[in-house]
């Protein structure tokens, strides 16, 4: 368990559900927040992605936020999804969030939280002993969903995982 409590973000979620992991992350986390407006979000069909419902995992729970102002210093630009997330996870005391998007993560470091994205999940995932290769899973995003990853960050990713 890298943490013991998360905020999601929407691409990690849509992402793991496509290579269905996200039972995964109950491994690494024991408890997995989402704010509303990424429950909405998972909840709409996308393109190659089918909607997702959060209740079928009892470790994902939907939090309100109670207080988005707290994290507008940090949130200026972002999408709904993005600046609830870093708002909840400040309101939870998270220490990481799961997020993908650039301006995303910058925020969420800029709060003093730990981005973590799509790529470096299967490397933890790795590392815990739950799956046997990283590859197969950064591939399947990559062909299947159309997950756009340059060649320099997959190499850099595997080198992470070993592989």
């Amino acid at each position: 368990m890298i943490a013991r409590l998360v905020v999601s973000d929407t691409s990690p979620l849509r992402a793991l559900a496509h290579l269905g992991a996200v039972e995964l992350l109950e491994s690494l986390f024991s408890e997995v927040f989402v704010p509303p407006a990424v429950a909405a979000e998972v909840a709409v069909a996308r393109a190659k992605l089918p909607p997702l419902d959060l209740s079928r995992w009892s470790f994902v729970r939907v939090v309100s936020v109670a207080d988005v102002t707290r994290a507008a210093a940090f949130t200026a630009g972002l999408h709904p999804g993005e600046t609830e997330s870093i708002a909840l996870a400040l309101q939870l005391g998270a220490s990481h969030v799961l997020m993908d998007e650039r301006d995303g993560r910058e925020a969420s470091r800029a709060a003093g939280l730990v981005p973590v994205g799509v790529l470096g999940l299967p490397v933890e995932f790795k590392r815990a002993g739950l799956i046997p290769a990283v590859a197969p899973l950064i591939d399947r995003l990559i062909t299947e969903i159309d997950f756009f990853v340059t060649p320099g960050v997959r190499g850099q990713v595997l080198r992470l995982a070993g592989e």
